[in-house]
Parts: structure tokens; C-alpha cells; sequence
């Protein structure tokens, strides 16, 4: 499954944001830079495997969770692997957010 930038980077927001964190303070817990997460955030960069491994940790997620979320659709006629695709990234996303939702209570 190819990842999305545009999808990437609109997760990566999502969650940043549902967390209650700024760029800065990511940029604090992964060591990128507050720029390179703007372009990450606004899809014009692609993600390399290590910084996405470092964002995930930063939000306290699994880095397939991440990819899973932001995958792109195979685009095929195969209706039945577009639907499968589809609920794997819904799925994926719920992970996240019951995360997300476990770490607001703490």
C-alpha cells in the first residue's frame, strides 16, 4: 500500500492536535524540525521510514497504525480490495483514537 502525503500529513495534524501538542513540542520529542513537520503536516514531503517511526513514538502509536491510516486505495476495479483497504484504514484510525481518547483521561 503506497502512503498518501496529503492523507499523512492530515493525520499527522489530526493526531498531533486531538493530543493537545504544537509542532514545537513534537519537534522537541521526535528531534525534527518544526518546518519539516509543517510541510509533513501539509503534504508537500514525504516521510521517510525513521521519522515516521519517530513520530509514532512521539504520539505513543504503533508506526503501521500511522502508514495504515494514510494509505492510499490499490485504485483497482476490485471493488471488494477497495472496500477491504477502506476498512483497514477506518480500523486503523480507530486504533488511534482510542488511544488518543485512554491518553486525555491520564
Amino acid at each position: 500500500m503506497k502512503i498518501s502525503k496529503s492523507k499523512l500529513g492530515a493525520t499527522i495534524r489530526q493526531i498531533r492536535t486531538d493530543l493537545g501538542m504544537t509542532q514545537q513540542a513534537v519537534a522537541e520529542r521526535t528531534g525534527l524540525t518544526v518546518d519539516y513537520l509543517s510541510l509533513l503536516e501539509s503534504g508537500r514531503r514525504d516521510v521517510g521510514l525513521e521519522s515516521l517511526n519517530q513520530l509514532a513514538s512521539a504520539f505513543g502509536v504503533n508506526a503501521d497504525l500511522l502508514a495504515m491510516a494514510a494509505g492510499d486505495t490499490p485504485g483497482t476495479e476490485d471493488k471488494g480490495a477497495n472496500l477491504l483497504v477502506k476498512k483497514i484504514q477506518e480500523l486503523a484510525y480507530g486504533a488511534i483514537r482510542l488511544h488518543i481518547a485512554f491518553c486525555q483521561k491520564d
